[in-house]
Formats: C-alpha cells, structure tokens, sequence
C-alpha cells in the first residue's frame, strides 16, 4: 500500500494488534458499499415514482416477509461454510487457504 501500512492475515501473530483489524475494515467497507449500491438506486427510484404519481403499495406483511427471507438466506449461507470451517483442523484449514 502507498502508505506503508501492512495488511496481514487476521491470525498472523508476527503482524501488530493494530494491523490484524485490517480485514476487518475492509469488510465493513465492503458491507456498506454494498449496501449503498444496493439500496440508492431503489431509493431513487422510489422517490421519482411518488414525485410522478405512481402509487407504491405496501404492506406491513410484504415487508416481514422480506425480512424473513433476507434473515433466512444469510443465516443459511452464513452458518453452512461456517459449520464446514469448524470440521477441519486448523492445519488443513490454512493448508487450503
């Protein structure tokens, strides 16, 4: 990097405390990123339909429903790699890595 600031695995014990968060940032960078993207363009889109007119219908259980699923999908695709990463042991886990 341009500024001299080293990013090292998470579990590096030869990198600083201070470094070892790097992942980490970057993650919540990319969470938010993401989430900008994502939820911009709909907002937008939203804005510009009530600006014109255009009726958006919803309802309370439209919405729980979305949240379910939302919920369900990244509690499914969060705990299966999770629960395969904690069968391996360590060394064949950074082996693959």
């Amino acid at each position: 990097m341009s500024d001299g600031v080293r990013c090292c695995r998470p579990l590096d014990s030869s990198c600083p405390a201070s470094t070892r968060t790097c992942g980490h940032r970057q993650a919540r960078c990319a969470v938010r990123l993401r989430g900008t993207t994502g939820c911009g363009p709909c907002c937008t889109a939203a804005a510009v339909a009530i600006r014109v007119g255009i009726p958006i219908p919803v309802s309370a259980s439209v919405i729980a429903i979305a949240l379910g699923f939302s919920a369900a999908v990244g509690i499914a695709f969060g705990l299966y790699p999770a629960q395969r990463a904690s069968r391996l042991s360590p060394i064949d886990a950074l082996r693959h890595e």
